[in-house]
């Protein structure tokens, strides 16, 4: 586990970088969401490309 004094040897901004559960999961979602998008997009240009 980090300290107070870790945080200040470790991260050189004055907000904690670290993620809490919540937005870990907000995070993933919209990571997940982007990469349905992508995939959607790489599909329909097979697709279109193959006809």
């Amino acid at each position: 586990a980090l300290s107070d004094q870790d945080l200040h040897d470790r991260y050189h901004s004055h907000c904690d970088p670290r993620l809490n559960a919540d937005q870990a999961l907000e995070l993933a979602f919209l990571i997940a969401e982007e990469l349905k998008k992508e995939h959607s997009e790489a599909d329909l240009a097979g697709i279109v490309a193959a006809e």
